[in-house]
This record gives structure tokens, sequence and C-alpha cells, in this order.
């Protein structure tokens, strides 16, 4: 009887963290693709129109495809995306959507993987954390067809196969997802070696089984960096694909969209050498962004319970954020990635049950400065939130006008590049 009765218990609990990791991936899912629920209700040609002009940039990176261009670099979302639909918009919809879907898969792989036993209430606030933070699927959500959830689902998986204990896998997983974006080297690197680290400390030869991880990366990057350099279709032919995708119709900002994104695409450290540009010499709110953006990543840290693991914590999101908004644009989605990685690596400790316990004083403190991010508002592309916006135009620092101008600036004969 009093098996039995325990048996019941046992299972009364795996059932109830199944249901609230359902009703996780639904609450992830609908915040994900709120663009699209707007988009179907509506369902007018101006909002088609409206959706059709927002994605214009990050569709025209993901036009080019292993079956027509090679083996180009970021070939594998635009693959992805033209196999979804023949028709250019219609194919962003659905690239969007899957990555969405495949982003909650994956963190519901690793909330299965939480010690939900030991302390359910940390696992329940990391639970509540990622489904409603302005920095995961809500901010995602408000940057139509960009690659970066795709990325974030998998470093994800990545994540969640080192919690297996599939080293191997992750590290296929990550080179893998690298063909979509080099985001996901950057920032799945650091989250990999910290988890790995994490894995091998219990075993013998641990220092011998990251060396060998980090080997076979490095390997596997250069591999892919050597295929791309040599089994790619020439630029100009990768220009003209890009400036051809699309509908025939295009207005001056579109146009403008399509031959700025081509630029930046083709243009390699020539195009880092211009975002630095931008960064530095036009966009007045640059060092306020990554000032606010860092700032961010140092509130997240008390919020996921991480301050007694402040320098990996540095390693894990610090480090890769402040990298990409030295070297490119776009402060907002950057961050995004970084407070994924802490969330992450959050998750692994309370994986492994060696998360410090909070006291109910803590819940209320990490709680506070939650309801405090939530409050001033999602994180963009081209903003980090609301008081951002409002502090950018408080000081007088000007909004840049994101198209050709600018470029004229910081490298005159740009346009070379993109003439057919």
């Amino acid at each position: 009887m009093l098996q039995t009765g325990l048996i019941f218990r046992f299972s009364q609990k795996r059932v109830t963290h199944a249901a609230m990791i359902a009703a996780a991936f639904c609450c992830m899912v609908y915040f994900g693709t709120r663009i699209m629920g707007r988009l179907v209700a509506d369902g007018s040609p101006e909002a088609w129109e409206s959706i059709y002009l927002r994605s214009v940039y990050s569709r025209t990176v993901i036009s080019l495809d292993f079956f027509n261009d090679g083996f180009v670099r970021r070939g594998l979302g635009g693959t992805i995306a033209n196999s979804l639909s023949s028709n250019w918009l219609h194919g962003a919809i659905a690239f969007m959507a899957l990555s969405c879907v495949l982003l909650a898969i994956a963190v519901s792989v690793i909330l299965t993987r939480l010690n939900w036993s030991q302390n359910f209430w940390d696992c329940l606030f990391l639970t509540g954390v990622i489904c409603v933070s302005p920095q995961t699927f809500k901010g995602c959500a408000l940057d139509f067809a960009r690659t970066d959830m795709l990325v974030a689902s998998g470093i994800a998986f990545a994540s969640a196969a080192v919690m297996f204990r599939r080293s191997l896998l992750a590290l296929a997983i990550i080179l893998l997802t690298s063909l979509v974006h080099e985001t996901a080297l950057i920032f799945g690197a650091p989250i990999l070696a910290v988890l790995l680290i994490n894995s091998c400390s219990v075993r013998q030869n641990a220092v011998y089984d990251l060396a060998i991880y980090a080997v076979l990366l490095t390997a596997g990057t250069v591999l892919i960096f050597l295929a791309q350099r040599y089994y790619s279709a020439p630029n100009a032919a990768l220009v003209e694909r890009m400036m051809r995708a699309g509908p025939d119709w295009v207005d001056h900002s579109a146009l403008a969209s399509k031959e700025i994104a081509t630029y930046m695409f083709v243009t390699g450290l020539r195009g880092i050498r211009t975002a630095v540009c931008y960064n530095l010499q036009i966009n007045q709110r640059y060092f306020m962004n990554t000032f606010l953006a860092l700032l961010m990543i140092f509130v997240y840290i008390p919020i996921l319970n991480l301050t007694s693991r402040f320098t990996a914590c540095l390693g894990v999101a610090f480090l890769p954020v402040l990298f990409m908004i030295a070297i490119a644009n776009d402060t907002g989605r950057w961050l995004q990635l970084g407070v994924l990685n802490l969330w992450i690596y959050a998750s692994s400790l309370q994986a492994r049950g060696v998360a410090t316990p909070s006291r109910r004083g803590a819940y209320i403190v990490r709680s506070g400065l939650f309801i405090a991010v939530i409050s001033i508002g999602a994180t963009r592309y081209e903003s980090i939130n609301n008081l951002s916006s409002w502090l950018g135009d408080a000081l007088g620092l000007q909004l840049s006008d994101p198209l050709a101008p600018w470029l004229d600036r910081c490298d005159p004969d740009w346009r070379a590049v993109v003439s057919r």
C-alpha cells in the first residue's frame, strides 16, 4: 500500500511537470508567432504589404541557397526558407514559424532536464522567465524573418545535447547551425565550453576531453570556411541573384534595403569596416545602447540566480555580446542571444542540482527585477527597450536613416558592389 502511494505521488509529479512544460511550450510559440497571428487576423493587402516591407532586408539575406549558389555562406537559412515556399513572403513567414517552434521544442527539452523535485519554485521561475522575457520570444517576434531565432534553437539543442551527455552531437549541431549564421559559433562556443567544463570536471582526463572538443570545433569551422570559399558562386552571381530575389515590384525603401543587404552579405571585412563606421560616426545612440545592453546582461545575472557564478557569466554572455556589438550593427539582437545563453547556463546548474537555492527574500528581489525588465518593453534589433528609445529622445540623440545615405559616407564606392 505504501509502495503504491509513493508510485502514485511520483507519477502525479511527473504528469504535473509535463503539463507545465506543455503549457510553457504553447506560451513560447504564442509569443514567438504573434506578428503572424495579427497578419492572419487582418489579412488585408495593406497588412501584407507592411510585413513585406519590414522583411525585405532579412528575406534578401536568406534568398541564397545551396541548390542554386553552391556552398554559400549562410546558405542553410535560404535553403530552408526557399524549400518551405516558392513565394518569397510566404517563405519568410514559414521560416519564422518553423524557427519559433524549433526554439520552443529545444527550450522544452531543457526544461525536462531541470531538477523539479529538488527545487520546484526555482524551476518554475526559470520557466516563466523564458516564456515572457522581453529579450527572448517576445523580442524575437518583433524582428521579422531574421535568422536569430533559428540560431538560438541550434544553440539550445546543442546545450541540451551536452546535458544528455552527447557532446559530439552538440558540436555537430553548432557547426550545422553556423551554416545559418556565424553567431551560432560566437554565442554557441562559449556556452558549450562552460557546459562541457562542468560535465568534464567530474571525470578523469577532463583537460584531454576539452582539448579534443576544441580541436574538433576548430577543424570543423576551418573546413566550413574553406568549403564556402571555394565551392560558392562568385560574388557577381550572388549579387545578381539577391537583387533579383523577391517580388518584381519594389518601392525606393525596399530597393535600398535589398541593396544594403546584398552589400553587407558579399563584402566580408569591408562590410565589417562599414558597420563599425556606422556605429562610431553615424549612430548617435550607439554608446548609449551598448551601455544599456551590457547593463541588461548584468541585471539578468541576479534574475537568473547567477550572482555566485559571475565569472562564468562574463564568458557565457558578456564577451560574445560585446564582441558582436563592436563589429556589427543591431545591438538588440546580440542582447537577445546573450540573455538566452544566461538562461541556458542557469538551467544547466538547476539540472545538475548545483544551483544555489533561493530564499524567500531573494525571490522577491528577483521577481521585482524581472517585472521591471518586462515593464520597460521588449528588445528590438535597433533598440534595447522603451527606456533606451525615451532616453535617446530626451538626450537629443537622433535616429539615423538606415538606408543608403550613411553608406555613401562610410563607403562612397559601395554602389559599385551591387550594380548589375
